[in-house]
């Protein structure tokens, strides 16, 4: 049986207000859950994501080079199954609903930097970028690593990104963190 379009709605809708009232089999934590399970999955997660906003925390790790004296961004680089496959990119998370910034650090801390994450999660700077999963303003946050980050990931002088950032992280991200950084 194929369902129509209005069906499809109805039952998305159904099933995210049931999960936002507890009743049913899922409750709040299915869109909140910090258990390492993505909560919607990729596919569904960006089929969202392009009919709407999504904020996302960029959590930008800068230091200065004791050798060289210039200043160096920590990234990662995407694996194969993620979007932007095979690029180098800044740590970073959308916000789900009821989290607040500590909350998406708590989670990058973990995930993605293997190391607990400090700062004051002040956001630096807002950037509204177009990107091919739908819209996201990003929100610039300058963190600390509180010893060393995720051996998986490098150390790059930003005047010499790897051709492979992902550009908005390259011409948006990396600099307005930079900015901050210099004062």
């Amino acid at each position: 049986m194929q369902l129509t379009s209005e069906e499809i709605i109805t039952s998305f809708e159904d099933l995210v207000e049931d999960a936002w009232q507890g009743k049913g089999q899922h409750d709040k934590s299915f869109f909140t859950s910090q258990n390492g399970q993505k909560p919607l999955g990729s596919r569904l997660f960006e089929a969202i994501a392009r009919l709407s906003v999504s904020v996302a925390f960029e959590a930008v790790c800068l230091r200065k080079n004791k050798k060289t004296g210039a200043i160096e961004v920590f990234m990662l680089k995407r694996g194969v199954h993620e979007s932007f496959s095979g690029q180098w990119h800044i740590p970073g998370a959308v916000f789900r609903p009821n989290e607040q910034p500590k909350d998406v650090a708590h989670r990058l801390s973990s995930r993605e930097f293997k190391t607990t994450i400090t700062s004051d999660f002040k956001c630096h700077d807002s950037i509204f970028i177009p990107d091919p999963r739908g819209w996201f303003l990003s929100m610039v946050y300058l963190i600390k690593c509180k010893g060393v980050p995720n051996s998986e990931g490098r150390w790059w002088d930003v005047k010499h990104l790897p051709k492979n950032t992902i550009p908005h992280h390259r011409k948006y991200v990396i600099p307005a963190a930079v900015k901050v950084f210099k004062k």
